[in-house]
């Protein structure tokens, strides 16, 4: 699980700079275990990113979330500030990973370029709101009129070798919605969801943290195949089901996910 800290929608703009400087003695006062702490600053185009990018990342923040990123250029211009800070504070190199807001159509049809332009970048969140905005669409349950942007951000994520975050679901009390909302993209195969309220966590995590069962059939997978190998048995069988190498890959994963979720 990652903490998301927004300096930009959600903060007034007479507040920006009370806020900016509220989270920088946050960050570095947290004790959050193994969770990410990640912010969103404000866009890159106004005085106001450029100093949150310069006064937040000194705070060591695991990720640095980019609003609106619709070309190559906006990641290369802050990988080098974030590069420049790191070394000025005596980080690690590349300890600091950017997180790229995908919300316009500019942004999904330079998603391959944005994806694969810097070692820096960890993860594309989807931002359904703006995007719809900009195409003028309108939001469906089944949501059909966004499977385009997911299905092409996802693709661009998994050639890239990083995370794809599906939007947030923004009405909290609609627990059904939500996990309707979720379940696609996690067909899809996206990585995580962001989420707006307590209740929306266990739901979100649910969905896409392997099962219990998942896990077992993992676990059972990996020790035929293993056993197989060492016997010299081309042919596996596990619960009725030939088992090949996407299966072995697979069950890998998900006792990796299961291990970093806590779940046995």
């Amino acid at each position: 699980d990652s903490f998301m800290i927004d300096l930009e929608d959600y903060v007034p703009f007479e507040q920006k700079e009370t806020a900016r400087d509220l989270v920088f003695k946050a960050i570095k006062s947290a004790n959050v275990g193994n969770r990410e702490i990640t912010v969103r600053i404000n866009s890159l185009s106004t005085y106001l990113g450029m100093k949150d990018l310069e006064v937040i990342t000194r705070a060591k923040v695991d990720a640095i979330i980019i609003p609106k990123v619709e070309h190559a250029d906006d990641v290369l211009k802050v990988a080098g500030i974030v590069q420049r800070i790191e070394k000025e504070e005596g980080f690690p190199d590349g300890s600091i990973q950017l997180h790229l807001m995908i919300e316009t159509p500019a942004g999904i049809v330079n998603i391959d370029s944005i994806a694969l332009c810097h070692p820096r970048i960890g993860a594309l969140i989807f931002g359904a709101n703006d995007y719809t905005k900009e195409t003028r669409g309108k939001k469906s349950t089944d949501r059909i009129e966004l499977l385009y942007p997911l299905t092409r951000m996802l693709l661009a994520a998994r050639v890239a070798g990083i995370d794809a975050i599906d939007t947030a679901y923004f009405d909290p009390k609609n627990i059904e919605g939500l996990i309707k909302h979720s379940q696609i993209t996690a067909n899809l195969g996206f990585d995580g969801k962001g989420v707006i309220h307590p209740a929306q966590i266990e739901p979100v995590n649910k969905i896409f943290m392997p099962s219990k069962d998942e896990v077992e059939f993992a676990i059972r997978v990996i020790e035929a195949y293993e056993k197989g190998e060492n016997e010299g048995r081309g042919a596996i069988i596990v619960d009725g089901k030939l088992i090949d190498q996407v299966h072995v890959q697979t069950a890998r994963r998900t006792l990796s996910l299961a291990n970093q979720a806590g779940v046995s």
